[in-house]
């Protein structure tokens, strides 16, 4: 399909009205990139429908190698994303959608649909303690210079909680290697844009506090990267991590503070 079509396919089922279902599916797949079935919580016949309508496209990896991948971590054996006409969907409600996942690497993908499930994890903790929640997805997160041509700093995503005029903002970090190096990048990272990009980050992330960061790795190492690179530091940017089985297990409320290493409760 082309782009001109898909936009034209866009803008006719727009004037014919979409579902609050199809929305659900285009905003979530809009953020992440990459879903499973049990994570959109739509009905098969329906992801069929929307296949059909090019909002959505299924990757192409067997059911088989998908449970082998998530299994003891996630259920599901179908992984979509956007179609041609869902991304056009998606721009036409002012997202900037994740793209290329058809195209990505297996690890690429896996790393995307788990870090989807932490965001669905976190984001109804935190509804359930009584914060409005609000997710800003890869793509849309991603501080650039001015003139865009330079990205300064990626995170996995943003979210944005809201209660009684509090606002709580948080960078979201997902570890799924194996090695130190990439946590103690990120803390660099992280300190320099907190420090010399204050003007970029205020009005591209439309927020007057920097946000803090949730790392979740899937191997202790990493955490240890961010405990030993924090050691003896007075860091601008407040860190906090988890293991990724600990999140699956439920276990939101408490995170490690990865300079005090004491265990804070941030959704209170």
């Amino acid at each position: 399909m082309t782009p001109r079509a898909a936009r034209e396919r866009a803008n006719n089922l727009l004037v014919g009205g979409l579902s609050l279902t199809a929305w659900h599916v285009i905003d979530i797949l809009a953020q992440t990139g990459a879903a499973t079935l049990p994570q959109l919580g739509v009905s098969r016949s329906a992801m069929i429908k929307y296949g059909h309508a090019h909002i959505v496209a299924r990757l192409h990896i067997p059911p088989k190698v998908v449970r082998d991948e998530l299994r003891a971590l996630l259920p599901g054996s179908r992984i979509y994303t956007l179609g041609p006409v869902g991304l056009e969907l998606a721009k036409m409600r002012g997202l900037t959608p994740s793209t290329g996942h058809m195209a990505y690497p297996l690890s690429r993908v896996m790393h995307d649909v788990i870090l989807t499930e932490i965001l669905l994890r976190i984001s109804r903790h935190a509804a359930g303690r009584g914060w409005s929640v609000t997710w800003i997805g890869t793509a849309e997160a991603a501080l650039f210079t001015p003139d865009r041509s330079r990205e300064v700093l990626e995170p996995d995503a943003l979210l944005r909680l809201t209660k009684d005029g509090e606002e709580r903002l948080f960078a979201l970090e997902y570890h799924n290697e194996d090695k130190r190096s990439r946590a103690e990048r990120k803390v660099d990272q992280y300190e320099a844009v907190c420090a010399v990009n204050a003007a970029l980050w205020m009005e591209q992330w439309e927020t007057a506090a920097f946000p803090t960061l949730l790392a979740v790795f899937r191997h202790d190492i990493v955490g240890k990267g961010y405990v030993d690179k924090l050691s003896g530091m007075q860091p601008q940017v407040r860190y906090y991590g988890k293991l990724l089985s600990g999140v699956l297990q439920g276990n939101l409320d408490q995170w490690l503070n990865l300079s005090t290493r004491k265990k804070e409760n941030i959704f209170p």
